[in-house]
């Protein structure tokens, strides 16, 4: 009778090495499979999301984490392209508003050195652009610490 026992144990034991030894191999291929989603992923420059079909339910939660942690980052991206498109609009605008003063003076010195005898009303309008480019780029550089601040 004890050998009986004995051997209802071992097939026992034996059924319970070969179920642990399937959940084992079952959790190997789904977390092989999480590591080849997530490299494709990295490849496309996370624009995605993890796509698994798991059957263990904490490989499930992670994948969920992971999936609003690529959200995060694809927002921030997202975020960081639309910010650099404005600073890119930002400095076109800020050097069309310096060039057009610049332009000016430049136009006037060049009628005051043709008619020399407009010279001081010429130089008086230069002056005038001179100090209205220096308030620009004051604003621009007021502008400019305030956005390294943010």
């Amino acid at each position: 009778m004890n050998d009986h026992i004995i051997n209802y144990l071992l097939i026992i034991a034996i059924i319970i090495i070969i179920l642990l030894a399937v959940r084992l191999l079952i959790l190997r291929r789904e977390i092989a499979q999480i590591s080849n989603n997530l490299r494709d992923l990295r490849r496309q420059g996370i624009a995605g999301k993890l796509t698994v079909s798991l059957l263990h339910r904490p490989l499930n939660l992670l994948c969920q984490e992971v999936n609003l942690g690529l959200d995060d980052l694809t927002n921030a991206r997202i975020d960081a392209e639309r910010r650099e498109e404005m600073l890119r609009t930002q400095i076109a605008n800020i050097s069309h508003d310096l060039r057009t003063p610049l332009t000016s003076m430049i136009g006037y010195l060049q009628m005051a050195r043709t008619n020399p005898e407009n010279y001081p009303a010429y130089w008086e309008i230069i002056e005038n652009r001179a100090h209205a480019m220096q308030m620009l780029v004051e604003q621009f550089y007021e502008l400019s610490l305030l956005e390294a601040q943010d």
